[in-house]
């Protein structure tokens, strides 16, 4: 196939790299022999997508089972070889810099290239090459296609190293590699045949692997190599993404990453058409049926030179006119897609944050809700305060907890201080408390305790108790660090005045020490020490209702709500805004894909007339070749009748004839020369008319090609001058800016010399106009005497004709009048304030009230029960609202109630293992005669869903599962758990089936022996087949088959034969 004349996008300097060769030759100095491998333009983020149609089957360049040139595709990216062939066969340098030929041709010397390094920086040596070479033909390396290096000394048939003899390679120092033959080989010669299948591997990082493991072993999966692309991530058989290696001795790859995708060779061609793949290779026995679909659309057909190589599709970037556009839609593009991942992220938060919100309004609501309805108080301080707010009573202040506020550092200390006083309730005076108290009592509703603050007096430290709060650790006194109201002051100190507050016990004692237990103190953790030297300590259960800290919680949600909103309405801003900017971007997607869709579709258009252009040129030129073979043909044919002629003519001559046969013959050779000589004529002005006709297809050609031509300097016209238009654009829109702010400054400076100009003017109209209305009013004097005269005459008439035209006017407004009130329910007053404010019109208003009242007839009867179904509709939901509400409050209630229970489950869980624990250790050794047996909770942080693991560890053997242990032990261990179940929750009575039957005699007796001691205290009947266990039974019970289907019992009380 042949080569199109056109360059290749910049983007895409990967696919020049690939052509003729397995090997990514853009790498560095390497070339390919593409005529169309010219250095490309570099552009940032170059990502290749590479297509293939068949998958490889290992990352390990030794272990192909197929070995091909899919695999090989791979191989080449990842590793390196000694040098690269080209289509010519000469070579070129890779890994070895130079070679030579050695020891009268029986050996090769290569020159290693310094500079070549692993991808984890390990420089390669020719010991790398001399551990490769070694590794791969070492016998117990599972190797596929080692006959590579059949030829190599050491080696037999096969390319496995033969015992004994040393190995046909050899590192004369860091950098030289040395190779020995068995017979004379010539390096192009090897470098031809062999060097394709030879990489180099990280020996350094293969110590550890045994040889019969290499080619399988979990290296392969991310390998590392020496080649120009580095691995990143591989779907196996799918998909293999690499990035290119910078630090590649030759040079860097022109791209920044390459994706490589398996695909259906059907597929392949359209995958690339539709922009999907950038390149794509498929080997093996190809048809070119691909091709011509592949140029039709744009496509660059390449052929392989070397055996074994492919056939390459490269996208070209005529189908894209301007790089510049397609440059610019790829940042667009990538600006969308970073404005995606923004709004994605935004969105992200403002879900995060609407969660949260709505958690936070959930507690808020909740603790309102307890707030209000005094949760987590007795049932008597509810009742009590219920009673009050009912009577009105304005001597009740409150329950104390409600009337303190606590630190949250301080709420467990003081929480331990007050105790069941948080439930106190605060009055102005004793009758107060008093009317309370027969309130309790009269109902029955238990008992409380009231503060009233006429008696309650302040309880303090003295002087010399207050020497110990100077002491490390001392956070001061209690009713100092709460806060309330001053009148509930002599309260406060009533009940934590003589109370002091330290950071822990070891703080704590030392303070008591030193004023003599004659105060309480307590801690934060809320440790209590109490006067007089007693102490109470331990673990605080966590409250679900934190009385004190319920008022701190409501007010912290509230802001904290309330700053959530606002960075949720920060967040939806932010949110509109990306989006806006993306629905901008997407726009300039668009506009950018329309104009280069335009410019692909003008360049197709004029590819087409080309191509049909040839077309027709090339049938011409058929036609053409036809006639000249038939002027050919007819010419030979003349040049026959003329030797017969005149051979018939001599031969006249010569002998005796008949005249009037041969005149006959004469006339009919004359006749067939006419005809000839016509044919030929004809044949003539046929070549003459096909030569016109390719002459005019040959201008019209021509004339495409022109027009081709100027489309493309058109095409780059436009490019150049849409370039110069965005710069034009850019700058203008600077230049606008500016001219906006200095017309800004310019108007202020404007108005302001307007304003002071309006000013003067006034003044002067002013003026002006008072001297003018001095002469209208002279000269309006004096006509006003001549119009007396005039208007006294004219009066009557006037005064006629006005009378007659008022009353017109007033059936005209009157009829106006019923007619807007008719037809828009309007008074006149009313129309005509709405013309004023409105600006009416008549015409755009009566065409607006037909379209209304054609509305109005279409929606049919007015619906006059809509006021009754909303109200019955709103009662209807605020009933399920209410219903809701109620349902949320007992779903809170039963998860309440849950927690508990779960609790208390896992609690008694835990104590009867425990205890079951020591019952199987004690039964385990009484049945085992000896060893060691223990039951363990998978998971001791979650008793109720974790399994429970059974340890073993008989007599004479290690500690080990169940699972492991014999099935003799596996069935006494069983034994053992039932009898500690049995310790655990005893029963009278307990039925056992044949649960002995695996056990051995020995076994068997320790297991009989148990169950008589404990028959002591449990009846047991026993269902067995053993003598030892029916040995030691108090009665015996057996059922024979004497007949056939006739079934007889036979008891014996062994009792009886007791000595």
């Amino acid at each position: 196939m042949k080569s199109h004349n056109r360059s290749r996008l910049a983007a895409l300097a990967l696919a020049a790299a690939l052509v003729g060769s397995l090997f990514l030759s853009s790498c560095g100095k390497e070339k390919s022999q593409s005529p169309q491998q010219a250095p490309q333009e570099q552009t940032a983020a170059v990502n290749v997508n590479y297509g293939i149609s068949n998958p490889w089957d290992s990352l390990m360049p030794y272990y192909s089972v197929s070995g091909s040139n899919y695999a090989r595709i791979i191989y080449d990216k990842l590793y390196d070889r000694l040098a690269y062939v080209q289509a010519d066969g000469t070579c070129q340098p890779r890994a070895a810099e130079r070679w030579e030929s050695a020891d009268d041709g029986y050996s090769i010397v290569f020159f290693l290239n310094q500079k070549a390094a692993f991808h984890d920086g390990t420089p390669v040596t020719a010991q790398h090459w001399v551990d490769t070479i070694t590794l791969v033909t070492n016998p117990a390396c599972q190797t596929l296609g080692r006959t590579t290096f059949a030829g190599l000394a050491g080696t037999d048939e096969t390319g496995a190293a033969v015992a004994g003899e040393k190995l046909g390679v050899e590192a004369l120092d860091e950098y030289t590699l040395k190779l020995t033959f068995t017979s004379p080989t010539l390096p192009e010669e090897f470098l031809v045949d062999k060097n394709r299948d030879i990489y180099v591997l990280p020996t350094h990082l293969l110590q550890d692997i045994p040889p019969e493991e290499l080619m399988t072993d979990d290296f392969w999966l991310a390998p590392v190599g020496s080649g120009p692309c580095q691995y990143v991530s591989e779907v196996s058989g799918s998909t293999l993404v690499l990035k290119s290696n910078q630090n590649y001795q030759l040079g860097a790859p022109g791209f920044d990453t390459l994706t490589i995708t398996v695909m259906d060779k059907a597929n392949l061609l359209t995958a690339l058409i539709a922009g999907d793949l950038d390149y794509y290779a498929f080997g093996g026995s190809v048809t070119a049926e691909d091709a011509p679909a592949a140029e039709a659309a744009g496509l660059e057909v390449l052929e392989g030179t070397v055996p074994n190589t492919f056939f390459e599709l490269m996208l070209n970037n005529e189908t894209i006119a301007s790089a510049q556009v397609r440059r610019a839609m790829v940042a667009r593009q990538q600006e969308l897609a970073a404005c995606d991942g923004e709004l994605n992220t935004l969105r992200q938060s403002a879900q995060e944050k609407t969660g949260q919100l709505q958690s936070a309004m959930s507690r808020l609501k909740l603790m309102e809700e307890m707030q209000r309805e005094m949760e987590g108080f007795n049932q008597s301080v509810k009742r009590a305060m219920a009673f009050a707010h009912q009577r009105g009573m304005q001597g009740v202040r409150g329950v104390l907890a409600q009337l303190l506020t606590v630190p949250q550092r301080y709420e467990t200390a003081i929480d331990m201080a007050l105790g069941a006083a948080q439930q106190n309730i605060v009055t102005e005076d004793e009758d107060t408390a008093k009317t309370l108290i027969e309130y309790l009592r009269q109902n029955r509703l238990g008992r409380a305790t009231f503060l009233p603050m006429t008696t309650v007096r302040s309880k303090l430290l003295n002087d010399r108790e207050r020497q110990a709060l100077r002491l490390p650790g001392c956070l001061g006194v209690a009713s100092d660090l709460v806060q309330c109201d001053p009148a509930y002051r002599g309260i406060v100190e009533n009940l934590l005045g003589r109370t002091v507050i330290a950071t822990d016990l070891n703080a704590g004692i030392p303070i008591m020490r030193a004023g003599n237990h004659s105060f309480r103190l307590v801690t934060l953790q809320g440790d209590v020490m109490h006067s007089g030297g007693s102490m109470t300590g331990g673990s605080v259960q966590s409250k679900m209702t934190n009385l004190l800290g319920r008022e701190r919680e409501i007010k912290e949600l509230s802001r904290s709500i309330e700053k959530d909103k606002a960075e949720l309405n920060r967040l939806r801003e932010t949110v509109n805004d990306r989006q806006q900017a993306k629905d901008s971007l997407k726009a300039q997607v668009a506009e950018a894909v329309e104009k280069a869709h335009q410019e692909e579709i003008a360049v197709a258009r004029e590819t087409q007339r080309l191509e049909s252009a040839r077309n027709e040129l090339r049938e011409h030129q058929g036609r053409m070749d036809a006639a000249r073979q038939a002027e050919e043909q007819l010419r030979e044919a003349i040049a026959q009748l003329d030797a017969q002629l005149q051979a018939l003519q001599e031969e006249s001559t010569a002998d005796s004839y008949d005249p009037e046969a041969m005149q006959e013959e004469t006339r009919r050779l004359q006749g067939v020369l006419t005809q000839a000589r016509e044919a030929s004529a004809a044949q003539r002005e046929r070549v003459m008319q096909l030569t016109l006709a390719l002459s005019d297809a040959q201008h019209e050609l021509d004339s495409m090609e022109r027009d081709k031509d100027r489309v493309s300097q058109e095409t780059e016209q436009l490019r150049r001058d849409l370039t110069r238009r965005e710069g034009q654009i850019t700058g203008l829109k600077e230049l606008v800016r500016q001219e906006q702010a200095h017309i800004a400054e310019l108007d202020g400076q404007i108005a302001t010399q307007e304003e002071a100009q309006k000013a003067q003017e006034a003044e002067v109209h002013a003026q002006e106009e008072s001297r003018a209305q001095a002469q209208a009013g002279l000269r309006q004097l004096m006509e006003d005497i001549e119009a007396l005269h005039r208007q006294n005459t004219e009066d009557g008439d006037k005064q006629h004709r006005t009378e007659l035209t008022r009353s017109r006017v007033e059936n005209e407004l009157k009829t106006l009048q019923d007619r807007i009130w008719n037809t828009w329910e309007m008074t006149y007053a009313g129309a005509e304030a709405e013309r004023i404010t409105q600006g009416f019109d008549a015409a755009a208003a009566q065409s607006r009230a037909g379209e209304l009242q054609s509305r109005i007839r279409a929606m049919g009867s007015v619906n006059v029960n809509a006021v009754e179904e909303y109200a019955a509709t709103k009662a209807r939901y605020d009933d399920l609202a209410a219903q809701r509400e109620d349902l949320q409050k007992a779903e809170a209630d039963l998860r309440e109630l849950i927690g508990r229970l779960l609790t208390q489950m896992e609690r008694t869980f835990v104590e009867n293992f425990s205890k079951m624990q020591g019952y199987f250790a004690e039964t385990f050794v009484r049945l085992f005669g000896g060893g060691h047996a223990e039951l363990r909770l998978a998971d001791p942080a979650d008793p109720l869903n974790c399994g429970i693991e059974v340890i073993a560890q008989p007599p004479g053997k290690k500690l080990q599962l169940l699972s492991l242990l014999s099935g003799g032990e596996r069935a006494l261990t069983a034994i053992a758990i039932l009898f500690a179940m049995l310790k655990l929750k005893p029963t009278p009575f307990c039925i056992l089936d044949e649960i002995e039957a695996a056990l051995d005699e020995a076994n068997i007796g320790y297991f009989a022996d148990y169950l008589v001691e404990y028959s002591k205290g449990t009846q047991f009947v026993v269902v067995t087949h053993r003598k030892g266990t029916m040995e030691r039974c108090d009665s015996l019970y057996g059922v024979a088959m004497e007949e056939q289907g006739v079934s007889k019992m036979v008891s014996v009380s062994l009792q009886d034969y007791a000595s």
